[in-house]
């Protein structure tokens, strides 16, 4: 039953991790640490994101949080000093680096677009309509169409997606030996 329960909570609290995710993007953390040339103290850190006093412990939760999720390392240093460095995730948050997903973060977690999974319910009823159907309105594609912004939104964070993946792909020659084309159905 506590394995149960373990299970139910781990899902009912999983879009924290998300949030957390949301919050150190909007607040610009990969970069600042990224433009600071090394790991950066908790108190250089909130300095430069001008947080009052009485908020940096909940900097420092943070920080601490994502550390444990392998967004940031967590240094000491000179024994007294707690410190963050980048890690392979955080570095994929960058906004100058060539490999930034950090519009794939902004288009997956933007309020408007992931609502649309408070209609899973209504989904599983509805024939052939999307949850962004239902909840929008409209699919998907014809939304972004009427939306500028979301599209260019979506347009880039496929963009930075299809880098990475291009990256991953790109030793893998083998793999498409013989084939003529290949087609994303996205």
């Amino acid at each position: 039953i506590f394995q149960g329960q373990a299970l139910i909570y781990r899902h009912m609290f999983a879009f924290i991790d998300s949030m957390c995710l949301k919050t150190i993007i909007e607040l610009g953390i990969p970069d600042i640490i990224h433009k600071h040339g090394q790991p950066i103290t908790l108190s250089e850190l909130v300095s430069i994101l001008h947080v009052p006093p009485a908020r940096v412990g909940h900097v420092q939760s943070l920080m601490r949080y994502l550390a444990h999720h392998g967004f940031f390392e967590r240094l000491r240093i000179h024994l007294e000093k707690e410190s963050y460095a980048l890690t392979a995730a955080s570095e994929l948050l960058v906004k100058s680096s060539e490999l930034c997903l950090t519009p794939m973060v902004e288009k997956v977690l933007d309020p408007t677009l992931s609502a649309s999974f408070h209609q899973m319910k209504k989904w599983v009823y509805e024939e052939d309509l999307s949850v962004f159907d239902i909840s929008l309105g409209c699919s998907l594609w014809d939304f972004l169409n009427k939306n500028p912004s979301y599209n260019e939104l979506f347009n880039e964070a496929m963009t930075r997606d299809s880098q990475v993946s291009n990256l991953a792909l790109r030793d893998c020659k083998l793999v498409f030996e013989g084939l003529e084309s290949i087609v994303d159905v996205g």
